[in-house]
């Protein structure tokens, strides 16, 4: 069975990002309600819902210019991977400045966490936001060369091919170096809690690690750069409906403090709890094994002392 052609590849990677996106908007208005039944928001909660709204947003905008290449591609060109080889095209130019804005963005709200899980010592930070600056250039150095490129540019083209690589290792450098501090922060951290390494399962533990840390999108990337390498055309279901995970990964982060599930947390706002206990109450009418979640939010929030003290923020 050979590979991919362009128009399968790029069909499947617009259904697996609607489908992502379909989990970011449940995430979303979860996030958004239990932010609604918060007394005392702070200055800085509000800036991250808000900066996760804005992501979300072009989030929004790139699976509709997806959707809206899908239809000149199959509807309206003579030939569907002619169209998808062309990355000239103003779809795909505004696909590819959408994705920038958006890393930019998820990257700063990591390391703002990182900040934070530091207990607010900046020189854990300038390493990271060096590399986010170097990244910033180099995607919008690459958005340029796409709009001055000729018709017909391909994705191995001379122009492209300086700043592609480029701005994918600088990527890549950048969340595996957050992850990487986020995650060592973390396992020391769980270490030195001996209630929590001792009363948590291996999938609880599992999912602290990879929530706190955004692992999820540094994998991701792994795999995008093994495909663009070996010159696949599954990059195509891969490279562009990563943006949902830039989105999905603060979300996750986000809920994971509403809910108390961080280690950095202090406690449950009791409103969030009532909304917790509901949500689980109707995912045990489908699956029993949920109600374990719904124990362990009301253990976290009956004995916050389990936890570190750090600011939440």
């Amino acid at each position: 069975m050979g590979q991919l052609s362009l128009s399968q590849g790029r069909l499947f990677g617009a259904c697996y990002e609607a489908m992502l996106y379909g989990i970011n908007l449940v995430l979303l208005i979860i996030m958004m309600t239990l932010f609604a039944r918060q007394k005392g928001v702070s200055r800085v909660q509000s800036i991250r819902a808000a900066s996760i709204c804005i992501i979300f947003a072009i989030c929004t905008v790139h699976l509709a210019i997806v959707f809206r290449g899908l239809q000149i591609a199959f509807f309206e060109s003579p030939s569907s991977d002619a169209f998808f080889n062309d990355r000239a095209q103003p779809v795909d130019l505004v696909q590819k400045a959408s994705y920038s804005v958006a890393t930019v963005l998820a990257d700063g709200l990591l390391i703002h966490r990182l900040y934070v899980i530091f207990a607010g010592n900046w020189k854990a930070i300038i390493l990271p936001c060096m590399s986010l600056l170097a990244t910033s250039v180099t995607w919008f150095l690459l958005v340029n060369a796409y709009r001055h490129s000729p018709s017909g540019t391909t994705l191995y083209a001379h122009t492209i091919i300086r700043f592609a690589p480029t701005a994918f290792i600088l990527s890549f450098f950048t969340n595996v170096l957050i992850t990487v501090m986020i995650l060592v922060r973390t396992v020391l951290t769980m270490r030195g809690v001996r209630e929590f390494a001792a009363t948590q399962r291996f999938n609880r533990r599992f999912v602290a690690y990879t929530v706190e840390s955004g692992l999820v999108y540094p994998l991701a990337l792994l795999a995008t750069g093994i495909l663009f390498h070996i010159k696949n055309n599954g990059i195509e279901i891969l490279s562009g409906s990563n943006i949902q995970l830039l989105c999905l990964v603060p979300l996750m982060l986000a809920l994971q403090m509403r809910l108390n599930l961080s280690i950095y947390c202090r406690r449950m706002h009791p409103r969030s709890l009532s909304f917790l206990r509901s949500i689980s109450f109707l995912l045990a009418l489908l699956n029993p094994v949920v109600t374990e979640t719904r124990t362990y939010a009301h253990a976290d929030v009956a004995h916050p002392q389990s936890f570190t003290h750090e600011p939440t923020d």
